[in-house]
């Protein structure tokens, strides 16, 4: 006898709410709507499947053989841009290197796999991160050109492939350079931080927040004057209204960005700029430290404790740093700096230490 399949109760949920039930969030409201919903909607129960499996898995990079990539080099998309070499492999698709013949400039060209996950939703949402980059025009945040979808015809069927092309960026991530480096000397962060500020600074005016700041996500690009910090991959930028939702499938979003997500951002509560400030002191202590704060930690045991201070690993700190990255990951968010107007007074006084003064 064949089973009767419940029928679909409300719309789907987000997929930060669904990650917060994943993690065991006891704080969750409408628990009970939610598990009725997931019993007749086979999406979401796939999602949060691929959730959970998330939280467990250690993340490890994909290698993609040549042959199953969307581009070959020499192709020409959309009649304008030629792909000049595959670059990177992320968990929503792939990054080029293409030469744009109309304007003839080299830029980054990314596109979307739409997957089994998320096929009827992924397209919209990359075309909203699409427009929701290119509120923000800055010098430390990576510029978005232009989004468009290149068909091709596979046997009887066309196939489409939006994608999106970038400032070119030509360097090193700051994950990369800790990564190579170790931990980073006071006088040569500063700088690259202060940038970075100013760019979330940016990206807050225009009613944005990124979500997914972290070292991976951070390029240092060299300059005639030093070397220009460029905050990139709105993938999981969020409108402060809410009208944008992530860009990414859930179970690609998480892996390697659970370690930097505030607390309540695990949660899945609204967006606020407080979960950027957060990030933030998760980006400080790395490059103070040469590893990130949180190692083989728990999701629900993250809501709870504190993160521990950067001279816990580094003993030779300045108590300062202590106080400014304790401030940036506070668990309560209201407890944090506010804006990251504040975080860069803080930075400043880091460099003008003054006896008697307390930041």
């Amino acid at each position: 006898m064949s089973r009767t399949v419940p029928p679909v109760v409300g719309p789907c949920p987000s997929e930060e709410l669904l990650f917060a039930y994943a993690a065991g969030s006891g704080r969750l409201r409408d628990a009970e709507k939610l598990l009725i919903h997931l019993d007749g909607c086979s999406t979401c129960r796939q999602l949060l499947a691929e959730a959970s499996r998330s939280l467990d898995a250690a993340p490890a990079p994909v290698a993609v053989p040549a042959k199953i990539r969307t581009f070959s080099d020499g192709d020409l998309v959309v009649d304008r841009y030629r792909i000049e070499r595959f670059l990177a492999q992320g968990g929503m698709g792939e990054v080029y290197v293409a030469q744009d013949l109309l304007l003839e400039e080299t830029v980054a060209l990314k596109t979307l796999t739409c997957t089994a996950l998320d096929d009827q939703r992924a397209a919209f949402r990359f075309k909203a991160e699409a427009r929701l980059a290119r509120r923000v025009t800055h010098p430390n945040v990576c510029r978005i050109l232009e989004y468009g979808v290149q068909v091709r015809k596979r046997a009887k069927q066309a196939e489409s492939i939006p994608f999106l092309t970038m400032e070119f960026l030509a360097g090193e991530t700051f994950n990369r350079r800790i990564t190579r480096r170790g931990r980073l000397p006071e006088g040569e962060i500063l700088p690259l931080l202060q940038q970075v500020i100013a760019g979330l600074q940016a990206i807050h005016a225009c009613g944005i927040v990124h979500r997914d700041l972290k070292s991976e996500n951070v390029f240092l690009v060299p300059a005639p004057r030093g070397e220009r910090a460029v905050v990139m991959d709105f993938g999981l930028a969020r409108a402060l209204d809410g009208s944008v939702v992530s860009t990414w499938p859930l179970a690609r979003m998480l892996a390697g960005t659970i370690d930097t997500m505030a607390p309540e951002q695990i949660e899945g509560r609204k967006p606020e700029p407080t979960m950027d400030v957060f990030a933030f002191g998760v980006l400080l202590f790395e490059a103070l430290t040469g590893r990130r704060p949180f190692v083989d930690v728990p999701p629900m045991k993250r809501l709870r404790e504190k993160a521990p201070l950067p001279s816990s690993v580094n003993t030779s700190l300045h108590p300062r740093w202590d106080r400014i990255v304790g401030k940036c990951m506070e668990t309560n968010p209201t407890a944090r700096y506010q804006d990251f107007r504040e975080i860069a007074d803080a930075l400043a006084k880091a460099q003008r230490p003054v006896a008697g003064v307390t930041f």
